[in-house]
């Protein structure tokens, strides 16, 4: 079994703040949003060219050799936050 949810991240100093802004923000600009993914036919290739299908925006779709990597690292960092927010909180192994 496997599951692999996609993850839609903008950077932490962006004015982009929900799904709605990039998408207005895209369309505002086609071509100019990047999106990256493990190659053509791939999953996450495959959800990009869909969400250009339903909404009408155009990506720039940039092949990322490196992106599980990439990945890795983010969710990595994530964890380590909400790991300190667990233990700020209490809610930790006692």
């Amino acid at each position: 079994m496997v599951f692999d949810p996609g993850v839609l991240v903008v950077g932490t100093n962006s004015k982009l703040k929900t799904v709605n802004d990039l998408l207005e923000a895209a369309k505002k600009a086609p071509g100019t949003f990047s999106m990256a993914h493990s190659g053509n036919g791939i999953d996450d290739w495959f959800n990009g060219v869909m969400i250009e299908k339903l909404t009408g925006v155009t990506f720039n779709l940039v092949v990322d050799f490196k992106k599980g990597e990439t990945n890795r690292k983010w969710l990595q960092e994530q964890n380590e936050k909400l790991q300190k927010i667990v233990q700020e909180m209490g809610l930790g192994k006692k």
